[in-house]
C-alpha cells in the first residue's frame, strides 16, 4: 500500500530580470486536482527543438501538487512561488509524492532547481519628513524608511547618505538607522538648519546598495 510524502516548497519571488519569462503552473482545473501538473505544464512546455518555452515556472501558494509518475525534465528548470504568509491561502505550495510501505519515495524528479533565492524586489526609499517644498527652521528631524528585501539568513549592510545643497552650500550627512523589522530600516538625522543661509535647498537621500536608490525633495529654510 502506498503512502504519501509531502514536500513543502519555500520559495521567493520578486521583480523579474528583464528577458525572463514565467509560466504559472495550476494545481486544479474546474475545482479538481490536476494529477502530474508538473508533467503537463512543465515537461510538455518545450519547442520543436526540445528547449523550454519559459525560463521560470511559478507554483501557487496554498496549493498541493499531486503526482504519481516521475516527471523527467530534459532541461534544468526553476520553480518559484510568492513569499509565504501566515494563512492557509498563503502557505508554501506542497508536492504530494507517492511513497512505498517503507517510507521511501519511489518517484524521482530530475533536473529541477528549486529556487529559494532567485530574485528579490528592488530596494525602496521613502522620505517621511520633511515633505516636498516644506518650509523648515531650527533643528529638524529628517526621517524616512528604507525597504531592503532579503532573506532571513542574510546579513544586510544598509548604508544611507543625506545630501543638502544649493548654489552656496553643499553638505553630506550619514543618518542614524534603527529597525524593528528586518526589511524596514527606519532612519533619521537631527539637522540644525541654522548652519544654512535662508533659501531653497535640494534634499537628496541615497540608499547605497546593489542599486543606488535615490529620493529627492526640495525644502526651504527660513530662520529669523
Amino acid at each position: 500500500m502506498n503512502r504519501f510524502l509531502v514536500l513543502f516548497i519555500v520559495l521567493a519571488l520578486g521583480s523579474f530580470v528583464m528577458g525572463q519569462t514565467v509560466l504559472e503552473v495550476p494545481s486544479e482545473s474546474d475545482g479538481q486536482p490536476i494529477i502530474n501538473a508538473l508533467t503537463q505544464y512543465v515537461v510538455a512546455d518545450t519547442n520543436q527543438n526540445g528547449e523550454q518555452l519559459h525560463d521560470i515556472y511559478k507554483l501557487q501558494r496554498g496549493k498541493t501538487y499531486f503526482y504519481n509518475q516521475s516527471p523527467v525534465f530534459k532541461n534544468p528548470i526553476t520553480l518559484i512561488a510568492d513569499p509565504p504568509g501566515d494563512t492557509d491561502e498563503t502557505k508554501p505550495p506542497q508536492l504530494l509524492i507517492t511513497t512505498d510501505d517503507e517510507g521511501g519515495t519511489n518517484q524521482t524528479i530530475i533536473n529541477v532547481y528549486i529556487s529559494q533565492k532567485l530574485l528579490i524586489p528592488d530596494p525602496e526609499l521613502i522620505i517621511t519628513f520633511p515633505t516636498n517644498n516644506q518650509t523648515v527652521s531650527g533643528v529638524i528631524n529628517i526621517t524616512g524608511i528604507a525597504y531592503v528585501y532579503h532573506y532571513s539568513d542574510e546579513i544586510v549592510d544598509v548604508k544611507i547618505l543625506i545630501k543638502i545643497k544649493n548654489n552656496t552650500k553643499n553638505e553630506e550627512f550619514i543618518p542614524t538607522i534603527y529597525t524593528e523589522d528586518t526589511y524596514d530600516y527606519i532612519w533619521y538625522y537631527n539637522l540644525d538648519t541654522n548652519i544654512f543661509y535662508n533659501g531653497k535647498y535640494d534634499l537628496k537621500v541615497i540608499l547605497i546598495n546593489d542599486f543606488n536608490v535615490e529620493e529627492e525633495i526640495q525644502i526651504e529654510i527660513q530662520n529669523s
